[in-house]
């Protein structure tokens, strides 16, 4: 079956003349090649814009027989043989509802009880108590020890008794001459107690100066020069009778000094 064609595919019809038909000719395919392209690739074009399967339309007699005729007149045939498809509207899908899932009810879970944990409270440190050290005694030096040189006279001997000890019955006390060191002290000599006739004196020398000694050790000890100003000296006298006595002045009391014994505390 031939499609009709369009008016404007109508040809002209033919001049008698053979110039007039070559130049009808030529001008009619200038028009076709300006106006249309190669007709199979529009044709292929149309089909698949149409949605048309090429494969089935080449199959068909319809397609042969819209291209057995002039290259002019296939196109509308083909296209008017198989129309365009209308779009079919695809039917919208329904959701599909699952089975109703009836909710399992759920037990609160337990509350924890916190039970309060009894935290020890330490005690506070205990005061360190502070030590108080005692202050350190100052080592004092005690002085060395003394006696009181003390000077006694007999009568009946006619002499004088000069110690720290206690003399013969027969001696009467006169007075103290002063304290003397009972150990050896820096500084000091001893002095001793001798005999002479039977009268006691003192002595510088252990020897007694050739005397008898009354007692071998010495009765006590003074300083050779003075230490300073709070010592006082005694001095050895000897009296007309050959008395040898001990005095606190140089002057031995009116009778003859003998010289310096030494410097004793007062």
């Amino acid at each position: 079956m031939r499609l009709p064609r369009r008016p404007s595919d109508a040809r002209p019809a033919a001049p008698a003349d053979l110039s007039q038909r070559l130049s009808a000719v030529t001008l009619r395919g200038r028009r076709r090649r300006l106006r249309t392209p190669e007709p199979n690739l529009v044709m292929v074009a149309l089909l698949t814009a149409a949605g048309v399967g090429v494969a089935g339309l080449l199959a068909g007699p319809a397609l042969s027989s819209a291209f057995a005729g002039s290259p002019g007149q296939g196109l509308p045939q083909a296209v008017a043989a198989h129309p365009t498809p209308t779009p079919t509207a695809r039917p919208t899908p329904r959701a599909t509802l699952g089975p109703v899932v009836t909710p399992v009810p759920v037990a609160p879970a337990p509350t924890a009880v916190v039970t309060p944990v009894a935290v020890p409270v330490r005690p506070p440190p205990a005061a360190t108590p502070q030590v108080t050290m005692p202050p350190t005694p100052v080592p004092t030096v005690a002085p060395p020890p003394t006696a009181v040189l003390q000077r006694w006279f007999s009568p009946p001997v006619g002499g004088h008794w000069i110690d720290v000890l206690s003399p013969p019955a027969t001696y009467n006390f006169e007075f103290s001459l002063a304290r003397i060191y009972t150990v050896p002290v820096a500084g000091t000599q001893p002095l001793y107690s001798c005999l002479l006739n039977g009268k006691q004196f003192i002595s510088l020398l252990a020897t007694c100066e050739g005397q008898p000694m009354q007692r071998a050790t010495p009765i006590g000890w003074v300083y050779s020069t003075a230490p300073n100003n709070s010592v006082v000296g005694i001095y050895r006298c000897v009296a007309p009778n050959l008395d040898l006595f001990v005095s606190r002045y140089p002057s031995c009391e009116g009778t003859v000094s003998q010289g310096l014994l030494g410097f004793a505390l007062p």
